[in-house]
Formats: C-alpha cells, structure tokens, sequence
C-alpha cells in the first residue's frame, strides 16, 4: 500500500544523492554496456562477452542481433525526431506500465518549478524493498514558446500540458534500465543520457515510460491544481522578463498545505454501484447556452470556456443552422 501523504525534505540533497549513485552504479557496470560504436560496426570484441534476451532466450550477442539493433535504434529516433508530447508518450507505452501507474501510483505531485523543469515526486508501490518515494523530472521543451505566447499564465500551462513537447528522468530502476535509453535517442532525456543499448532488459524497446513517469504525465495533463502551478511559474518568468532590474529565474516551491491537496485530490475515484447505471441529464439547449455566455462576455480568462460553449451552441438542440 502506498502512502497517503507526501513529505516534502531537501529535494536538491535527495536528487544530488541519486545522481551520484547513478553515476557509480554506470562505472561499475560499464563492461557490461553495449555502445553505439559496436552497434555502428555490427559486431564487438572477442573479450566482451555480452549476452542478450532478444527473441526471448537469455544468450550471447551475435553480428544478427547487432543489426537488429541498429535498425530498432534508427527506426526509433527517426519517429520521435521532432520530440514527444506526453499524448506520445501515453500511446507508446506499455498496457502493463500505464496499468501500475493507475493502480500503484495514487498521486504525482510537483515539489519544485524552475524555468520550465518540474520535480515531481510520487510514491513508490511498497511491492518492494528500496525507496518510499521517487523523484520524476519533467522538462517542457517548448517553454519559451509558453512566455512569449499571447494568453493567460493559465492557458499557457494548458498548452504545454496538451501540446507541448516533454523530456523525462525518473530514479527507478525501470527507467534506468528499460527506458532511459529510449529517452536519450529520442531526444527527450531530462537526465544524464543512457548511449547503453538495453539488450538485456529491453533490446526490442518496447514501451517508453515507467509507471513513475506516466502517473507523472497523466495528472499534469488532467489536474487542473497541477496546472495551476504551471501557471504561477509562467508568471513569475514573464514577470522577471518585463522587468530588467530582475535577473535572477524564480523558483517555485510547492508548500506542504498545496502538496497535500494535489495527493488528496488525485486518488483513485471509486464510484458506488448504484451510480453506476445513472442517466446522464439531459444536453443544454441553445437557450441555457446563451445565457451562459451572456454571463461570461467581459470576463477576464473567459476566451477559452466561450470557445467551448460555441461549439457546444452549434450542435445544440435547437440551434440555428
């Protein structure tokens, strides 16, 4: 079971403490890496003896098994060369990952916002023996095109959540072991990049994102309370950058009284069975549609809900056409 309640502690000592035994645990298995050079040339040295599942066997890497990986290799980079929305990412991930993420993972909440980069962190499953909580990083590549975009702070995280394109780390092993790898090829790699092909864990590369990332990726997509602090970090950039007297880049840190809320909010909905078989109430008439709309006219932040309620007076009953 995993645990209700976030605590937030020293974020930059715990990432500084991950990355350093990252790094250890790479330099101690780097015999064990199958680099670009040797997939570039199709085969590797007589003393490596490196072994592979490909095919579904545990055994020794073979000149075949190298060609196939060039050509995943390639095949991969070339289809996420313009980068990935999160909309990608959910769609190329595996059923069995985006089901832990909904059934293991019962909230993402974010920690710290600075320029564009998120720190996120979510529970682990407690299935196993290692760290209570994880930290997932999330980048937002097309974040100056967020500040210089004319719209509210708010519509602009709604953008970046729906549109815009992403970079990913997460702590787990998963991630290291699987997915990492995908990420740097793709571009999208908000960690140290991973040039080790997978052949042992992953060497179809299959999937892209661990149940970290996608529970990660799922709410700041759908949470209206993670996108409102989205939207205080576009702010506080677009503030800095219309004053010149402000240089420094702002971090936002998300309060434990806002981290409890997004945790609270973000689990699983259950709905009774009685409810289950519940009629929908009847769609809005043109009528109701345009008194709600005569209500919004003026408004600040009003542009995007009267879109909305244009297209729904278009195809209401009784509308003109």
């Amino acid at each position: 079971m995993t645990s209700s309640r976030i605590k937030i502690g020293n974020l930059q000592q715990a990432l500084n403490r991950l990355q350093q035994a990252d790094l250890s645990r790479r330099a101690a298995d780097s015999h064990k890496i199958l680099d670009p050079s040797s997939i570039a040339r199709g085969k590797i040295s007589g003393g490596r003896l490196l072994t592979t599942t490909l095919g579904g066997e545990h055994r020794q890497l073979t000149a075949a098994d190298m060609q196939a990986f060039k050509r995943s290799a390639a095949k991969l980079g070339s289809k996420y060369r313009a980068g990935a929305t999160i909309d990608d990412v959910l769609r190329a991930s595996l059923k069995q990952d985006i089901d832990l993420a909904r059934t293991q993972i019962r909230w993402a909440t974010p920690v710290r916002l600075r320029n564009g980069r998120v720190d996120f962190m979510v529970p682990a499953s407690g299935l196993h023996d290692g760290p209570r909580q994880h930290i997932v990083t999330m980048e937002f590549a097309d974040y100056g095109a967020a500040l210089a975009m004319p719209a509210t702070p708010l519509q602009a995280a709604a953008w970046m959540a729906r549109e815009g394109h992403v970079r990913w780390d997460c702590d787990c092993g998963r991630h290291r072991y699987w997915y990492r790898f995908m990420s740097t090829l793709a571009g999208a790699n908000a960690g140290r990049a991973e040039p080790g092909f997978p052949k042992v864990r992953n060497p179809e590369l299959r999937g892209m994102a661990c149940k970290h990332v996608l529970r990660v990726m799922n709410d700041t997509r759908d949470s209206m309370l993670i996108r409102r602090r989205l939207a205080e970090m576009v702010k506080a950039d677009r503030d800095r950058l219309d004053n010149p007297q402000r240089t420094k880049v702002q971090t936002i840190r998300v309060t434990q009284a806002q981290a409890d809320e997004i945790t609270a909010r973000s689990r699983r909905i259950v709905v009774p069975p009685q409810q289950r078989v519940a009629k929908l109430p009847p769609p809005a008439t043109s009528q109701q549609i345009e008194i709600a709309m005569s209500k919004l006219r003026g408004r600040p932040d009003s542009a995007v809900l009267l879109a909305a309620l244009e297209h729904m007076l278009a195809t209401a009953p009784g509308a003109r056409h």
